[in-house]
């Protein structure tokens, strides 16, 4: 027993001798230090935003035209260029009309000998009722000859009509357009045999100035919507491209349908543009976004600053020890290339993170490196930090080049978007707001 309790003794001695002399000598682990992650990032600004409703849609002429043929016969021409602007009664095609001039012919030959028939008829029958007196004519012979000459009558009216339609369908050999607007693609070649009873479809003409774009909005915008229908004639509209960046036409609601689609929830609403240099294209896919009023005095970062994750959209701020913050918000619609925040507690003047946000978490150490920000915004630490900038700078302005404190317990790996969205929705705080 004396024996074990000797050997304790001098391994508790051993330890402590061997702990001062690590102390002493300055070697004791330490532990790793995280580089900042180097971001760059920009002050939030207030200013004044439109406040927009936006809606997908589509382009629709308001007028489209499948041009038939409305009678038989080879297509001797086509007057007209794929894609080209074409006018009202412009000549599109031109079908073969001898057969019908043909036809028009022997109707008036018809007609002239009917006429003739006709002529002799009421000579009859005059010379009949002259002799009446005489009794040399019954009554009967008379009432024969009447009908005969009605019955001319009548068959000279036939043949009118078979001449009329004859230079009808001479006419229709002829194939104008029948508005101004642009030619597709034609689906018949000259040469072929077109028929009537067919129905195929030559070219198709549609109509885009002025032009229409049928976009839908949630059924809960409908009041929304119906007041400011009723206080005002016009309300604007712009429809932007596929990317929902580029305006590529401005223009007015038309009209708001009568009925929302059980199906969607959604209801439509259909807006006019002038279209003057044919920046809509029928069928072409845009956002419909529409002036309903301005949010006044709001901040505003860029658009591509805020992220989104399950629990909403957020971002990134640097706080004033130049480390990380995450700050969930909810957004207004983009507006030229930037976002108003509707809430989130984000203030004017705090540094949003606009790129690298992907590579940092909360709490991590950053590095702003490159951006224009008020020399009162900036964190304590970097608040003496100058990388020289440009004179043209305004002086309330520098370029900074933060390096955040480091903490032992900081720092961020890289990371894509979807794994940094997993990990903002599991550090959500208590003052996120639901999405």
């Amino acid at each position: 027993m004396k024996t074990m309790h000797f050997v304790g003794v001098a391994l508790l001695v051993a330890g402590t001798v061997a702990g001062y002399y690590f102390v002493a000598r300055g070697t004791a682990p330490a532990e790793p230090q995280v580089a900042p992650v180097p971001v760059e990032g920009i002050a939030v600004r207030i200013k004044d935003v439109p406040l927009y409703m936006s809606g997908l849609g589509s382009v629709v002429p308001l007028q489209t035209v499948a041009v038939r043929t409305q009678v038989d016969g080879q297509i001797n021409s086509i007057r007209f260029r794929e894609g080209q602007h074409v006018h009202s009664n412009d000549v599109l095609v031109q079908i073969d009309p001898r057969e019908l001039r043909a036809k028009l012919k022997e109707a008036t030959g018809q007609l002239r000998r009917d006429q003739a028939a006709l002529s002799n008829a009421e000579h009859d029958l005059k010379r009949y009722r002259g002799a009446q007196d005489t009794g040399t004519v019954t009554q009967q012979l008379i009432d024969t000859q009447a009908a005969t000459v009605a019955q001319a009558k009548a068959t000279v009216l036939a043949d009118q009509g078979a001449i009329d339609e004859a230079k009808v369908k001479l006419g229709y050999c002829t194939i104008r357009s029948p508005l101004t607007g642009i030619a597709g693609l034609r689906q018949v070649d000259a040469g072929n045999l077109v028929r009537a009873a067919d129905g195929s479809v030559i070219v198709t003409i549609v109509a885009t100035t002025p032009i229409a774009v049928i976009f839908t909005l949630p059924e809960r915008d409908i009041g929304r919507v119906a007041k400011i229908l009723q206080r005002r004639n016009r309300i604007p509209v712009a429809a932007l491209d596929a990317d929902n960046r580029n305006i590529l036409a401005s223009g007015s609601i038309e009209a708001l349908d009568n009925l929302v689609d059980p199906n969607s929830g959604t209801i439509k609403l259909k807006a006019i543009f002038k279209n003057a240099k044919d920046s809509l294209f029928p069928g072409q896919f845009v956002h419909a976004r529409m002036l309903v009023g301005e949010l006044k005095h709001v901040p505003v970062v860029p658009s591509h600053a805020v992220l989104h994750g399950s629990k909403g959209d957020y971002l990134f701020i640097v706080d004033h020890d130049g480390k990380a913050k995450i700050m969930f918000v909810k957004t207004g619609a983009d507006v030229g290339g930037e976002s108003p925040l509707l809430g989130g507690g984000v203030k004017a003047g705090d540094i949003v993170i606009t790129d690298g946000a992907a590579r940092v978490s909360e709490k991590a150490n950053v590095r702003l490196s490159l951006v224009s920000v008020p020399k009162e915004n900036l964190p304590a630490s970097a608040a003496s930090t100058d990388l020289g900038g440009s004179e043209a700078m305004a002086s309330s302005t520098t370029r900074a080049h933060v390096d955040g404190a480091t903490d032992a317990n900081g720092g961020a790996s890289s990371r894509n978007r979807m794994s940094q969205a997993s990990e903002v929705d599991a550090a959500g705080s208590e003052d996120s707001p639901s999405p």
